[in-house]
């Protein structure tokens, strides 16, 4: 789906995502992020409705702090907490790519996202499974 929205964007808008090996990097990553953070969610939901509040609220949060909306300038503590978000990774990464980097200057934003996701992976597997009745 994403790549099928930048696709489109790319043609309607007439932007250059730059080179699609590197930019399907980046899509792969995120998608791999945004997969590991949904088996968090799913180990701590009891139904289906709150699985979906839950990822809202997430993807909310997420798309705020890493600057989805608007951008965000922060220093300090609160700017490494923001490289960190995987939202924010992605779109780094697709300002590199855009300005006509390739794979080898996307190591970071790659690295930010596959962090996340092994975090979240790792997560799910401690976390008790709250969905299954006793």
């Amino acid at each position: 789906a994403t790549g099928v929205l930048l696709t489109v964007g790319s043609v309607l808008f007439d932007v250059d995502f730059g080179a699609v090996p590197a930019v399907a990097v980046l899509v792969v990553a995120a998608v791999l992020a945004a997969t590991s953070l949904t088996f968090v969610v799913v180990r701590l939901a009891r139904t289906a409705e709150q699985a979906n509040v839950v990822q809202s609220i997430i993807a909310l949060v997420l798309g705020m702090s890493g600057g989805a909306f608007f951008p965000i300038t922060a220093t300090g503590l609160v700017g490494t907490i923001v490289d960190l978000n995987p939202i924010a990774a992605f779109t780094r990464g697709l300002g590199i790519t855009s300005g006509g980097g390739g794979l080898d200057a996307i190591g970071l934003p790659v690295a930010i996202m596959l962090g996340f996701a092994a975090v979240c992976l790792l997560l799910s597997r401690l976390i008790p499974n709250r969905g299954v009745a006793a």
